[in-house]
């Protein structure tokens, strides 16, 4: 029924050396630039999710580095796109729960 999409091993990102992770909100100058921005972020392995977003910015991409000397690299990369106008990028601590949980209704 198209319930499950896939099935995947999860890796510590740590423990295969990428020990910097962000959330790095994007602004697209113009919806003209929306497909070209999509192939760019399709385009690169380290950019981990990428999600249409209301508020400030209009994407939000959650990455994963090396290291801070590699975040910077990439977020020139991106910053370097057609129709990108605006980053800004927190960089993740800690996270104390990332789950792809959903719980299901059976009466749903």
């Amino acid at each position: 029924e198209g319930i499950i999409d896939s099935y995947r091993a999860m890796l510590n990102p740590r423990k295969v050396g990428y020990d910097v992770a962000a959330f790095i909100s994007v602004t697209v100058d113009s919806s003209r630039h929306y497909s070209s921005f999509i192939e760019c972020v399709d385009g690169v392995d380290e950019i981990a999710e990428c999600h249409a977003i209301t508020g400030e910015g209009t994407h939000l991409l959650k990455v994963r580095a090396k290291n801070t000397s590699d975040l910077e690299k990439l977020l020139s990369k991106i910053q370097s796109w057609e129709g990108v106008t605006n980053t800004t990028t927190r960089v993740i601590l800690s996270s104390t729960k990332e789950t792809t949980f959903l719980p299901i209704n059976e009466n749903a």
